[in-house]
């Protein structure tokens, strides 16, 4: 009886595959039974007082762990635990933590370990409350205390661990606050993280800018990349409220948090996430009165790198509609600005630029605007609410302010600004009336009015200031209205809102009845909100004086005559 062998070749190779297939399966064995001898001998729940006191060694901080904490070895490393609290460092209050979260997951491949690479299936935070506040000395509760940094980890000679990437992240039901600023119902998902590998973003929450204002519903979806210390943002599409948001947004430089970007807007009420007394003042009191002092958050400004530029369709702004707008803004070593500044407004033109130096002690504001071809009633009425003055012209502003608070910026105002309108009128002051009763005083008779009410109508209105210390000194006021030419000078008062003019009238042949009358004085007074006209009396009797003496000046001097002959004969 024969049968045939396989050759000696082959027979080599299938005993070393049996051999192979033994010893995979022996390792199989060795690390299932490895798993479950390290799951029923490691309970992570007994480490808890390890755990807490490294942290309070490492960081200074209270780690409260009255959950349990959930370990998995195989298929992959996996830490499940919540709730969780972590506390403020020392400094800050204890009454609320600096974190807190409800449950958290993290997962680690194992076979990647191997090879000294560090790569995160998934990470999951859900009912995370972040508060991160400043203290009186400027320092932020996510810092570090003074000597409980983590030195730098020495390199192991076989090379250092590291990062591959995070197969991903969710953050769900979440709060951030910072100060009085709230990112509330919080949910972020993002997708395969990994240095050069675009990952998907997704966010929807609630943001509230400060105390009193409305939340704002925020949400949108972006593609996140970052690589060599940077990070960008690009394909950013987001709602904010009913407008739309798009663009770019990057961080230029992880280390140091610069920024730059290029976004555009389609439209945006601004005004409906100012607090109420902010967005509804009335014309009842000067601004000054109406405005409380407010600090002006440079501190945040000091250490802001920031370069970019918004363009927005249409927006509200204090109640001022604007509509294409462009703006450029720039911030490094504690001075911002902004440049340019465009947009279409009230049929006309607004061009300016404005920068705050804030690398000092006393912050430093320069404004400089030019409005061409405005419609400055319905200006005036959106941002100052009053309708004092109307028509069509341009306006000019260039000033500078010092100070911290908006009070202290108005009071140390300087700089020069003018007003060239035309086919307008002055709402609550009527020159006419004023100039009626002087006439009647002088010619026993009134003359046309040439007001609307308490108006006085314009065919042109032209006046520059030059402004100190909140005071603006004006020497060129010239009103042309018809038959009435009044020209002055005086001062408005921007902290008070008080105003003290001398103005002179002249009339026309027409209006006067016969001659034409010049150098009709009259004062104005009051305030900007609630001023007065009336003529200057002491100025009107010297004139009839002088009046009566030209007018008697010749009877009077043959008087003077016949005399003289009189005594020479």
């Amino acid at each position: 009886m024969s049968y045939n062998r396989p050759p000696l070749g082959e027979a080599r190779v299938m005993r070393a595959l049996r051999i192979i297939g033994i010893v995979v399966g022996c390792i199989v064995v060795v690390l299932i039974a490895a798993v479950i001898a390290l799951q029923l001998l490691i309970h992570p729940n007994d480490y808890k007082d390890r755990i807490q006191a490294a942290v309070k060694s490492s960081t200074g901080r209270e780690l409260e762990l009255p959950g349990n904490i959930h370990l998995e070895i195989f298929p992959a490393l996996a830490v499940r635990f919540g709730p969780a609290t972590l506390g403020n460092p020392p400094g800050f209050s204890s009454a609320q933590p600096f974190a807190w979260i409800q449950r958290a997951s993290l997962r680690v491949k194992l076979l990647p370990l191997l090879h000294r690479q560090l790569v995160v299936g998934s990470v999951e935070i859900d009912g995370l409350d972040l508060r991160l506040l400043k203290n009186a000395q400027g320092q932020g509760n996510w810092s570090m205390a003074a000597g409980k940094t983590t030195a730098p980890a020495t390199q192991a000679s076989g090379g250092q661990m590291t990062l591959a990437g995070v197969a991903g992240v969710v953050i769900k039901n979440s709060r951030v606050s910072y100060q009085d600023m709230v990112f509330d119902h919080l949910n972020v998902t993002i997708g395969h993280v990994a240095s050069g590998v675009p990952a998907p973003v997704k966010w929807n929450l609630d943001l509230t800018t400060g105390s009193g204002a409305r939340p704002i519903p925020l949400s949108g979806n972006a593609t996140l990349e970052y690589g060599a210390n940077a990070a960008h943002l690009s394909g950013l599409d987001a709602r904010i409220d009913d407008s739309t948001l798009r663009g770019n947004v990057a961080v230029t430089r992880l280390s140091t948090g610069a920024m730059s970007f290029d976004l555009s807007i389609d439209h945006i009420d601004l005004d409906r996430y100012l607090p109420a007394s902010k967005s509804s003042k009335t014309a009842a009191a000067p601004a000054a009165q109406r405005q409380q002092p407010a600090e002006l958050p440079t501190s945040a400004l000091k250490s802001l790198q920031l370069n970019g530029k918004l363009a927005i369709g249409s927006a509200t702004v204090y109640g001022m509609k604007l509509s294409q707008v462009q703006v450029g803004l720039a911030a490094d070593g504690g001075v911002l600005h902004i440049n340019p500044v465009t947009a279409t407004l009230y049929g006309g033109t607004s061009t300016g630029n404005v920068t705050l130096d804030a690398h000092g002690t006393v912050p430093v504001l320069h404004l400089a605007e030019s409005l061409s071809g405005i419609d400055v009633q319905p200006l005036l009425e959106g941002f100052a609410k009053t309708n004092r003055v109307s028509g069509r012209g341009n306006v000019t502003l260039d000033v500078t302010a010092r100070g911290n608070t908006t009070s202290a910026m108005l009071a140390s105002l300087g700089g020069h600004a003018a007003a060239n309108l035309a086919n307008g009128a002055i709402n609550g002051l009527d020159l006419w009336s004023a100039v009626n009763s002087a006439v009647t005083l002088l010619q026993k008779h009134t003359v046309p009015s040439g007001g609307v009410g308490k108006s006085t109508r314009f065919d042109t209105f032209r006046a520059s200031a030059d402004i100190t210390n909140g005071v603006a000194s004006t020497k060129d006021l010239d009103i042309a209205s018809g038959d009435l030419h009044v020209t002055g000078q005086g001062t408005t008062n921007l902290v008070t809102g008080a105003v003290d003019y001398r103005l002179n009238a002249a009339l026309r042949k027409g209006a006067s009845g016969g001659a034409a009358l010049a150098n009709i004085p009259l004062l104005v007074s009051g305030t900007m909100t609630n001023p007065a006209v009336r003529p200057d009396t002491q100025a009107l009797v010297k004139s009839l004086a002088r009046q009566q003496l030209q007018k008697h000046k010749g009877e009077i001097e043959n008087k003077l005559r016949n005399v003289l002959k009189d005594f020479i004969h």
